[in-house]
């Protein structure tokens, strides 16, 4: 799991940082890091990459406002634990936008701004070893 919104008592739900990785060998979620200030706790996608390691983009952060932010996540079989390494920004905060793979490795983001000139944009990670 990635982030989210935890619920309180008498009160507005609380952004939770968190990530947690699901083992269905035990049926129990684990600690496997937390994300950085000014990412996206909801409205994020979340796109595999070819190398095996994923794109999280944009969502809003922890007061509710849409962000620009790209982190690249590694999972390190060792540990149990995410890597996460921030990269290049999209051009726009953005927020509940879809993204997906393209065949020549680069995510094409769309929606999730009200930017109309700014709609869609072609995002290319960095290659694995260089953030």
């Amino acid at each position: 799991m990635i982030g989210g919104l935890a619920p309180v008592v008498d009160g507005p739900p609380v952004a939770v940082r968190e990530l947690e990785l699901y083992d269905p060998v035990q049926g129990v979620f684990a600690p496997a890091g937390s994300l950085p200030a000014g990412a996206g706790v909801v409205g994020s996608t979340v796109t595999a990459l070819p190398d095996g390691r994923f794109m999280l983009a944009g969502g809003l952060d922890i007061d509710g406002q849409p962000v620009s932010t790209v982190l690249i996540a590694r999972f390190d079989p060792i540990d149990g634990v995410v890597d996460l390494s921030p990269t290049d920004s999209m051009s726009v905060a953005r927020s509940g936008h879809s993204a997906v793979l393209l065949c020549d490795g680069t995510v094409l983001v769309a929606g999730g701004t009200d930017v109309p000139s700014t709609e869609t944009e072609r995002y290319s990670p960095p290659s694995e070893g260089r953030r």
